[in-house]
């Protein structure tokens, strides 16, 4: 799985590491992908600080360990990692770079997560990330697993004032673990917001 979350992430072409960055991912579950962050936004005498949120942080597999465990052990796995269970919407820590992984932006996936429906609340998630992103003209990271929500993507990113800066796909194979795909794009936090022309 980690192999395949590089795999996904390098796809993408990223600013050279210049500072200590601060980097979150949201909807973490396990927070699996902490030490490929770490790996990534590392530079010369440059450690990042790496926080995973996950708002169903106690959710339990059938070896009775819960996400928390888990999310705590991986951060537990590089110098500044940190796991919050936490809903993101109450997160203020400001930031350099964040991921939206398969977000929650149509009823159906959230449901099936078993998530009330009350947590869907796509334009909200944008603009916090937004918010935490503006003042770094920081980066968003977003991937989907279809078209639909992909579009849909690109339309909550839009209206919260993001521009695209690239797309790029990752397709799984037959040997992936990973069985959805990733349509990703990259977003850079504008300086202001965009305003409605109504």
């Amino acid at each position: 799985m980690q192999g395949e979350l590089r795999d996904f992430i390098l796809k993408f072409q990223w600013p050279e590491v210049d500072k200590n960055l601060v980097v979150a991912d949201v909807g973490t579950r396990t927070f699996v992908i902490a030490p490929v962050l770490n790996e990534i936004f590392s530079g010369p005498g440059f450690i990042p600080e790496i926080h995973g949120i996950e708002i169903d942080a106690q959710r339990r597999f059938t070896n009775f360990h819960s996400r928390a465990d888990y999310g705590y052990f991986y951060a537990n796995q590089i110098p500044h990692g940190h796991f919050h269970p936490m809903d993101f919407l109450k997160w203020n820590r400001p930031c350099d770079v964040i991921s939206l992984l398969h977000p929650f932006v149509t009823v159906e996936p959230l449901l099936r997560w078993g998530l009330p429906l009350r947590k869907l609340k796509p334009e909200e998630i944008f603009d916090h990330a937004f918010d935490l992103l503006v003042e770094q003209g920081g980066l968003l990271l977003v991937s989907s697993p279809n078209e639909e929500e992909f579009k849909l993507t690109e339309k909550f990113a839009r209206e919260s004032g993001f521009e695209l800066i690239q797309k790029a796909h990752w397709i799984p194979e037959l040997k992936s673990i990973q069985k959805q795909p990733r349509l990703g794009a990259l977003y850079r936090a504008r300086l202001a917001r965009a305003t409605s022309s109504t």
